[in-house]
């Protein structure tokens, strides 16, 4: 059935999953009834109804970049072969790891804009049978959230989770239904909520505790634990740790002008010094991390 525009209906963009490109989004109209609520009655939004529904402009460019992830879209943008398939035969046949990476990475860049423009019309998650609304609202604020990593250290090893808070409150967001969106900018979906965190969290930290409440270490898998993970880990996101020690150290700073060696082309540069770390101006880097080990403790150093 169709949604007739003379009547009352409702503009809403909905989650969906696909089962080869992850969530993706919808635009419906549906049809309400004499009370408010939302009827059976829906239908997609395309370009070509975008008028009739009175979608405003943001909302027109969301119905585009959409149909851009749209089976056939994709298809006609990825698939490499000359015999003529159809869409479903290109997931089959041609969707091998090479270009599975570079779909998804496309699909990540392009739900990252609707991401933006939607973020402040009403989304829901879709129902069981497809209907736009029927999976529940999707909550937004326009706040980023913050994740705390934790790490506890003892004898038999490490135990490692995280905890997001959003607005004073704590997240529930281990669940089946979680979904890490995009990565960088992170932004995740909730059974229940769309968040977002600043530019420097890295949204693959997060992803395996959308399963898993946390991740252990073996004892003997620490030490290069400690200096793969940890220290990145350090320089970009809070950290709370039992069993080893983070240390922020506070030190005095010097501009340093250096000479270059080259006859050629010689220049100065200008870098800062910390004590004894020494750092180019022109990095753009806030954290720098150094693990200092002795006799099975672990000390991070950050300036």
């Amino acid at each position: 059935m169709e949604v007739v525009n003379t009547k009352p209906f409702e503009v809403v963009f909905t989650f969906t999953r696909h089962p080869n490109l992850g969530v993706l989004v919808e635009a419906n109209a549906v049809q309400l009834l004499e009370n408010g609520n939302p009827s059976l009655t829906y239908q997609r939004i395309r370009e070509k109804t975008a008028d009739y529904f009175g979608l405003n402009p943001e909302q027109k460019h969301v119905v585009e970049i959409i149909e851009g992830l749209e089976d056939e879209a994709i298809k006609k943008r990825f698939y490499k072969g000359t015999k003529k398939i159809k869409a479903a035969d290109f997931y089959l046949k041609s969707f091998d790891e090479e270009t599975k990476k570079t779909v998804l990475e496309f699909v990540e860049k392009e739900l990252l804009k609707i991401l933006r423009e939607i973020k402040n019309y009403q989304m829901y998650w879709a129902g069981k049978t497809g209907e736009p609304m029927g999976g529940g609202l999707i909550e937004f604020y326009n706040e980023p959230s913050t994740p705390l990593f934790h790490f506890r250290r003892d004898e038999e090893g490490m135990n490692y989770f995280v905890t997001i808070k959003h607005r004073g409150e704590k997240v529930h967001f281990c669940d089946p239904e979680s979904e890490l969106l995009t990565s960088q900018p992170a932004w995740l979906l909730t059974p229940t909520k769309l968040l977002f965190f600043g530019a420097n969290v890295e949204g693959k930290k997060i992803k395996p505790f959308l399963k898993k409440k946390f991740i252990h270490i073996d004892p003997h898998q620490e030490a290069a634990y400690m200096q793969k993970f940890v220290g990145p880990l350090l320089e970009n996101h809070d950290v709370f740790a039992l069993g080893f020690d983070i240390v922020t150290d506070q030190l005095e700073v010097k501009p340093v002008l250096k000479l270059t060696s080259s006859l050629e082309n010689p220049h100065i540069i200008l870098y800062m010094q910390y004590g004894d770390w020494v750092f180019p101006y022109h990095v753009n880097k806030k954290v720098n991390v150094r693990l200092e080990t002795a006799d099975n403790t672990y000390t991070f150093h950050r300036i």
